[in-house]
């Protein structure tokens, strides 16, 4: 789940490059219901349901996407022509990814991602190398481990190559192999995390002073002991700088995002509100709790996940502010697609709902496709 942007920034930071960001909202109206639905997927060997939202009852719900080309500080491209070019790494990667991956990229399909926006294989390495700069590269791990460049970090076909490292693990993320990949694709096609919007975090997280404030002291509990790499990266600290110099290190860590990026602190990197000086496009509006982009409470906290639940087996890293945590979100929202399509000036005229039919070419991988209405819950 960690975007490679951060770790550009991390060295972007080191030469005190700072660049300024923006805010914005659109006016968008979709008066009807935002009612659950369920999809199921039959794949060749494997049974797939999601849950996802057909629409949505509010204006004000948004997103937080890259900001297309304008930032000096880790710079982010849109995909030309809509379309996402992609490479397997090996020939296992594919094996091992590719029911997957085609399983995500149709519950994009499903919750309106027009059909303009499309993917292209390259299968010859030859081709790969010559245009490494304009082609994602997916790239298989065993490390529990899910990691994806924001958009294209380059328009140099030469350039620093975007990159999607997955594991097919059903015990990270969502706990849910599917929409952890449908996730990535999120970041691929250039989204940022819903719950890193500084307009959602409280003083001294972020200085922004947003009014739709969901998380921090007086909100929402950002509990960072409960990350899984705590404990090591306090370690590291204190033997690095000392006891004194350590902890204080460790407690702006647990602050701010741009000093956990410093230190290196993975886990509160991806949790932390986005800086002030990373380029970002996003929201001053109301939060969207059903986002594929948002992490579910226990997301990256310690402990062995033992399956989706009321205690999934991982301390609890994030919660709202009534003390609830955060939902399993296994399908992208309606506000996702439309953080996609306003990133790529797509109109509201191509919308298409999950009741749709799963008419993308690319997903030719289906053989049978069941859209039913499950009632009130948004939980798998």
């Amino acid at each position: 789940m960690y975007s490679l942007s951060s770790l550009m920034f991390a060295a972007v930071l080191a030469h005190g490059v700072i660049a300024g960001s923006r805010m914005w909202e659109a006016p968008l109206h979709y008066p009807s219901v935002d009612a659950p639905v369920e999809i199921t997927l039959n794949l060749e060997g494997v049974n797939v349901t999601q849950v996802g939202t057909h629409s949505i009852n509010s204006t004000e719900k948004r997103w937080v996407t890259i900001k297309d080309g304008g930032g000096r500080l880790a710079r982010s491209f849109k995909w030309p022509n809509k379309k996402i070019r992609f490479h397997y790494e090996t020939e296992e990667a594919k094996e091992k990814l590719e029911v997957y991956l085609d399983a995500a990229k149709a519950l994009w399909s499903a919750a309106g991602l027009p059909d303009d926006f499309t993917y292209e294989e390259v299968t010859s390495e030859t081709d790969y190398e010559a245009k490494k700069g304009q082609i994602l590269q997916i790239k298989y791990n065993d490390r529990n481990y899910l990691g994806t460049t924001l958009g294209l970090p380059t328009q140099d076909d030469g350039g620093t190559r975007p990159m999607m490292d997955l594991c097919d693990s059903d015990k990270i993320g969502t706990l849910n192999i599917v929409a952890n990949f449908a996730h990535e694709l999120g970041h691929a096609w250039g989204l940022h995390h819903e719950h890193q919007n500084p307009q959602f975090w409280a003083i001294p997280h972020t200085e922004t002073k947003g009014d739709r404030v969901q998380f921090g002291p007086g909100y929402g509990e950002f509990r960072c002991e409960s990350l899984s790499d705590y404990q090591a990266t306090k370690t590291k600290l204190v033997e690095r700088y000392g006891e004194g110099e350590g902890n204080a290190r460790l407690r702006q860590s647990c602050l701010k995002r741009k000093d956990a990026i410093r230190d290196e602190f993975r886990g509160a990197i991806e949790w932390l509100p986005l800086d002030p000086s990373e380029d970002f496009v996003g929201s001053v509006k109301e939060f969207d709790e059903r986002s594929i982009m948002l992490y579910p409470s226990r997301a990256g906290g310690s402990g062995t996940a033992n399956g989706q639940g009321a205690d999934d087996g991982r301390a609890v890293v994030l919660t709202r502010a009534d003390g609830k945590e955060l939902d399993y979100n296994t399908a992208p929202s309606e506000q996702d697609v439309q953080g996609i399509r306003k990133l790529y000036g797509v109109p509201r005229k191509t919308y298409k709902s999950l009741l749709s039919e799963l008419k993308d070419p690319s997903n030719s991988r289906f053989t049978d496709e069941r859209l039913k209405d499950e009632g009130s819950s948004c939980n798998t």
